[in-house]
């Protein structure tokens, strides 16, 4: 009887895990979504901006200037959603 029901909680574990990594499949896909969805207007933006400000001729530079900042933007949105998930594990 006990051997019967370790591998049936093994099973229960695994078919958790399986879950748990499908729906973080899942999740990822449709961030890529919204990300892309996001990269047309943000670029067409940050032309706008360049344009306007008469920042012409370097515009590479605040191209990769507003890349970086949308980045550290996103690390800290993923940093607060990874200490929403630890409070929700304890």
């Amino acid at each position: 009887m006990k051997s019967r029901k370790k591998p049936k909680q093994k099973i229960i574990k695994l078919t958790n895990s399986i879950r748990e990594q499908s729906l973080t499949a899942i999740g990822s896909a449709f961030g890529l979504l919204v990300a892309l969805s996001w990269r047309e207007p943000i670029s067409e933006f940050v032309d706008l901006i360049i344009s306007r400000l008469n920042l012409d001729d370097g515009a590479i530079y605040y191209k990769f200037l507003s890349a970086f900042i949308i980045t550290f933007i996103a690390v800290l949105g993923f940093v607060f959603i990874a200490k929403l998930k630890v409070k929700k594990k304890k």
